[in-house]
């Protein structure tokens, strides 16, 4: 970025943090306006790197799989990047809500700002950005080995991946995450359903508005008390003892070595 204008450079470092806020500034300022002109390849580059996180150098990105166009194309016949149609590609969805691009081969998605549901289930995605206004993930069958706070998600769909832990999810309700690799999962302040059957889970934390809990085939060997758990199933752990849960009434823990249960429990079998 050091071939790019002083004053694009301070704006872009500490007052632009989106495509919308650069161009309201062209609107007011000629003289900015004519600086963006000229320095439209750095600062297109920019955008992509920094602020939306486009990972251009990967064939399989969304935005080459998804518009059905290849990484060549976009660079010149000196194989240097043509950086404002890169840019130009990437918005074309840049006003999507929903966007659905399952079962692409896609490898790593960039960072879609207004984008409130995502649906890439059958997917490469080894990562996954912070995305500021989803609300609802699909992502079951990738290669996700980690997931990043989410500040507005609701909904958490990630079946069949490679999670070994998962972050702190602010509103998150429920969470779908059989079949991974979860040697340990945080506490979850909003979380109501919990749904990860097939992991590698030694112990689990209080969750304070959990209601269900499906936790089959883990490595459990205790469980805490949970306040408004009303379905427990946890066949095949290692429980040895299990504590009164006040407001349980439903009960699955086949093979476990469990050799006593608390006899003011109430529960439908």
């Amino acid at each position: 970025m050091s071939s790019l204008n002083y004053d694009i450079q301070y704006l872009l470092a500490t007052q632009i943090d989106s495509i919308e806020t650069l161009q309201n500034y062209c609107k007011t300022n000629k003289q900015i306006s004519q600086m963006c002109f000229e320095n439209k390849s750095n600062i297109s580059r920019h955008f992509l790197e920094v602020i939306y996180e486009v990972d251009y150098k990967d064939p399989g990105n969304f935005i080459y799989l998804y518009n059905n166009v290849k990484m060549v194309d976009y660079k010149d016949e000196y194989d240097k990047w043509k950086y404002p149609s890169l840019l130009k590609l990437y918005f074309k969805n840049y006003q999507v809500l929903e966007i659905n691009c399952t079962r692409k081969n896609i490898t790593s998605f960039p960072i879609y700002p207004k984008m409130t549901i995502f649906y890439g289930n059958d997917n490469k995605l080894t990562s996954f950005p912070i995305q500021p206004s989803m609300t609802i993930f699909y992502g079951d069958n990738n290669q996700l080995t980690s997931f990043p706070i989410q500040p507005k998600m609701i909904e958490f769909n990630g079946n069949d991946n490679q999670l070994t832990s998962f972050s702190i999810q602010p509103e998150m309700e429920s969470f779908y995450g059989n079949d991974n690799q979860l040697t340990s999962f945080l506490m979850q302040p909003r979380m109501v359903d919990f749904y990860g059957n097939n992991n590698q889970l030694t112990s689990f934390p209080i969750q304070p508005k959990m209601v269900l809990f499906y936790g089959n085939n883990n490595k459990l060997t205790s469980f805490p008390i949970q306040p408004r758990m009303e379905l427990f199933s946890g066949d095949n752990n290692k429980l040895t003892s299990f504590p009164i849960q006040p407001r349980m009434k439903f009960f699955n823990g086949y093979n476990n070595q469990l050799t006593s249960f608390p006899t003011e429990a109430r529960f439908d079998l």
